[in-house]
């Protein structure tokens, strides 16, 4: 099995039925058709990346995630650093977030709108949502397994559990 360095999220992919519904839907986040086939619809936003979002033909289910490739080094700071730019330039920044606190040993941003609960409830899957948040859970748990701790305070805690907020926490532990 390939093992890459991951540098940022790139584009979910996801099955939807109809893809008319699904482009209306992502136009209303201000995403832009970037090209669309009788099987599949790439939607982009406003940066120079071809698409963010892929749909294709089918039933109402997420496949998955295409990431890009890291080409610094795994630290604290870059994680930080990535994530801040992610979420202003990247597919998330339809997301609405705040730094709480940056500082040398903890990084702390709150969510308060979340494209992927509003997705996948527009969809009539809301549930796939906590789902979602173990990918980020898993991802960001193993970025620096032995430097780094990530939490979002658990289940109950996160939007999609009904919360009105998500708390995204990560501190060097030792």
């Amino acid at each position: 099995m390939a093992v890459i360095k991951v540098a940022e999220f790139a584009y979910p992919r996801m099955e939807a039925p109809d893809l008319d519904e699904m482009e209306e839907f992502l136009t209303h986040f201000g995403l832009i058709r970037a090209e669309r086939t009788p099987d599949a619809l790439y939607m982009r936003g406003t940066d120079s990346h071809h698409h963010l979002h892929v749909a294709q033909k089918g039933g109402t289910k997420f496949i998955g995630f295409a990431y890009h490739a890291a080409d610094q080094d795994r630290t604290f700071t870059n994680l930080c650093d990535q994530e801040i730019i992610v979420n202003q330039n990247g597919p998330t920044r339809w997301n609405t977030l705040e730094v709480v606190e940056r500082t040398e040993r903890r990084f702390e941003i709150r969510i308060t709108r979340c494209l992927y609960h509003e997705l996948t409830t527009a969809m009539g899957i809301p549930e796939l949502t906590p789902v979602i948040c173990q990918i980020d859970n898993a991802a960001f748990n193993s970025y620096l397994p032995d430097e780094v701790a990530f939490t979002r305070g658990g289940p109950g805690h996160r939007i999609s559990d009904g919360a009105k907020i998500c708390n995204f926490k990560w501190d060097l532990i030792g």
